[in-house]
C-alpha cells in the first residue's frame, strides 16, 4: 500500500505532473480506482476525451442533478445498436433550434394529461406538421387517431379534411353534428350526393331552396305529402309543371281552390285519351260556369252530343236571356226573344212561321 498525503489546507495539496510534452502519458491501472472527495472533481482536457467501460455500465449520478454541456458542436448520446433509456419524474428538452428525433419507430407514452405544443413567437405564419409517409412504390402510410373518450379539433381559423379516396365520418352512437355559423356546404362536384337513412329526413329551415342545372326527382314508396302549414304551396316554373300517378292524383283543399292562367290556355282533358272526364258528380253542389256582367263576357262550346238529366234553366224570374235553336236547313231556326217574351220560328225561308 502507498500512500500520497498532502497537508496543505488551502490550495494545492498533492500534484502529480505529467505535462512535460502534449505526448506524456499519465497511466493509472488498477483493479478500483477509488476517487473520494469533500468538494467537487474537475477533469479537464485539451482534446477530445472518453469514459469507457469494456463490460458493465457506466454509471453518472449526481445528488443534486447531472449537467451534460457541450459549448461548440453537438451534444451526442450514442446507442447504436443499443436501447437508449431516459427515465426522470419529468423531462424537459428545451434548444434555441430545433429538436430532431429520428428512428425506425418513435412512441411517445405518457400515463397522464399530455400535450404537444407550438407557441410560436414570430412576424411570419408557422405551422405544425404531422406527417405520414411511405416511399415505397406499391405501399402507402397510415396515420391512426384513437382515443376511449372524445377528440377534440379546435381552430382559430378553417378546418381542412382533405382525402384522395372515399372517407367517411361515423358515429357507431348518437348523432353527428355538422354546425356552420354561416351555413353548411355539401358539394359533389360532378358526381351524386346521397343522403340515405332507414329513418325519417327532417329538414327544418327558415327557407329551402333547391336548384337544379337537370331534373329533379323525389320518389317516394309509400304516401308523398308536400305540406304548407298556413302559408303558400307554389309550383312555379318558365317551363311545364306536370303532375302524373299510375293510379290516382288527388288534389283536395278545405278552403277555396283556384285554378288560373296568367297568360295561357287552361286546357282540362286534352290529351286525346278515350276517358270520363267528371266534373262535380257527387254531393249537392252548384257547378258555376262563365260571367256575364256587361264587361267580361264567358262563351260556353259545347262540341258533340249533349245529354242532361235535370231541368235546364235559363235565367231568373225577371230577368231573361235569349236562347236560340238552329234548324238543319239554311235560315230555319226559333229564337225566345226574352226582350218581347216571345216565341219565334223562323221557316226555310227566312220568313217568320210563328209568333207566341
Amino acid at each position: 500500500k502507498i500512500t500520497l498525503k498532502g497537508d496543505h489546507e488551502n490550495g494545492t495539496a498533492v500534484h502529480i505532473d505529467g505535462n512535460a510534452n502534449a505526448n506524456s502519458v499519465v497511466d493509472i491501472d488498477a483493479g478500483i480506482l477509488d476517487i473520494d472527495t469533500t468538494a467537487g472533481v474537475n477533469i479537464n482536457a485539451g482534446s477530445a476525451s472518453n469514459f469507457t467501460t469494456a463490460s458493465g455500465l457506466l454509471t453518472l449520478e449526481g445528488g443534486s442533478g447531472i449537467t451534460l454541456t457541450s459549448t461548440d458542436g453537438s451534444l451526442t448520446l450514442n446507442g447504436t445498436g443499443q436501447t437508449v433509456t431516459i427515465n426522470s419524474a419529468a423531462l424537459d428538452v428545451n434548444a434555441s433550434a430545433g429538436v430532431t428525433i429520428d428512428g425506425t419507430t418513435l412512441s411517445i407514452d405518457s400515463t397522464d394529461t399530455t400535450n404537444l405544443t407550438m407557441t410560436a413567437n414570430a412576424a411570419s405564419t408557422k405551422t405544425m406538421t404531422i406527417s405520414a409517409s411511405n416511399s415505397e412504390a406499391s405501399n402507402v402510410a397510415n396515420m391512426d387517431v384513437d382515443a376511449d373518450g372524445a377528440i377534440t379539433i379546435d381552430s382559430g381559423l378553417g378546418l381542412s379534411l382533405d382525402a384522395g379516396a372515399a372517407s367517411n365520418l361515423t358515429t357507431s352512437a348518437g348523432s353527428l353534428t355538422l354546425d356552420g355559423a354561416s351555413g353548411v356546404n355539401i358539394q359533389g362536384n360532378a358526381s351524386e350526393i346521397d343522403i340515405t337513412t332507414s329513418s325519417t329526413l327532417d329538414i327544418n329551415a327558415g327557407a329551402v331552396t333547391i336548384d337544379s342545372d337537370n331534373t329533379i326527382q323525389i320518389t317516394s314508396t309509400n304516401a308523398l305529402s308536400l305540406t304548407d302549414g298556413t302559408a303558400t304551396l307554389q309550383l312555379g316554373g318558365t317551363g311545364a309543371t306536370t303532375l302524373s300517378g299510375s293510379t290516382t292524383v288527388d288534389i283536395d283543399s278545405t278552403g277555396n281552390m283556384a285554378l288560373n292562367s296568367s297568360a295561357g290556355t287552361i286546357n282540362i282533358a286534352n290529351d286525346n285519351v278515350d276517358q270520363t272526364v267528371n266534373i262535380a258528380t257527387g254531393g249537392s253542389r252548384n257547378l258555376n260556369i262563365g260571367i256575364n256582367d256587361g264587361t267580361d263576357v264567358t262563351t260556353l262550346n259545347v262540341k258533340g252530343n249533349t245529354t242532361h238529366t235535370g231541368t235546364i234553366t235559363v235565367g231568373q224570374d225577371d230577368t231573361g236571356y235569349d236562347v236560340k235553336l238552329f234548324g238543319a236547313t239554311s235560315g230555319a231556326s226559333m229564337l225566345w226573344d226574352q226582350s218581347d217574351n216571345k216565341l219565334v220560328v223562323t221557316g226555310t225561308s227566312g220568313q217568320t212561321a210563328l209568333h207566341v
